[in-house]
């Protein structure tokens, strides 16, 4: 059984789980993670703010992707706006590096290439129908990491202000259902986690604010 290492994490390949070697999926495109300034959630089980990335996508034909499909010309197009590339040979990732890899694959309609990933999706194969599943805490972890080690900047206090305000929002809502004996559960987990989320970003970010490395 081949198995291979990515983000200090062990992962069977698709030689384990997909048909001949090959996962029944269509081909997709490498990606690269970055962040933007106002991009964070609240992480309720770690009760923590972590950084919400998005992705540059090698697409033909968008930000100057040419017909090679490199990611490269998309990437200086996000730098330029001023986000965090994360590079996944970055060394500063430390276990997390090379956190994308890729499975052989091969559509329906036979086209053969490669489905890229990350390392906290795991495929399994049942017949023609690929499931995945989603290491939720490795990837929250590796979320902190990037802020711990300084590749993400702290999160500044106003964008803790608008995330406030949504919660507030959602409470005010809540509490137009009157007496509800499950509306009013809600309400104080949705009080607790709102005075949660401003202790968190306290004792994280200490009021300290940064741009980005």
């Amino acid at each position: 059984m081949a198995v291979t290492q990515v983000a200090n994490r062990s992962q069977e390949d698709s030689t384990a789980t997909g048909p001949e070697g090959y996962l029944p999926i269509a081909p997709n495109k490498p990606f690269t993670y970055f962040h933007a300034d106002q991009g964070w959630m609240w992480d309720p089980k770690g009760k923590r703010w972590v950084p919400y990335l998005n992705k540059v996508i090698g697409v033909r034909g968008a930000n100057g992707v040419g017909s090679n499909g490199s990611t490269a010309p998309a990437v200086a197009v996000a730098m330029q706006r001023g986000h965090r590339i994360i590079q996944p040979q970055d060394k500063m990732l430390g276990p997390y590096k090379n956190y994308l890899y890729s499975f052989p694959c091969i559509s329906r309609g036979g086209l053969k290439g490669k489905h890229w990933v990350t390392a906290y999706e795991t495929p399994t194969v049942r017949g023609r129908a690929v499931r995945w599943k989603t290491d939720t805490k490795g990837y929250y972890e590796f979320l902190a990491y990037l802020v711990t080690k300084g590749i993400v900047s702290p999160m500044g206090e106003d964008i803790l202000e608008e995330k406030l305000e949504l919660a507030q929002d959602r409470i005010e809502r809540l509490a137009k259902h009157g007496a509800n004996p499950v509306y009013q559960k809600k309400i104080k987990a949705a009080e607790k986690s709102f005075t949660d989320m401003r202790k968190a970003w306290e004792k994280q970010f200490g009021g300290v604010e940064g741009d980005d490395a």
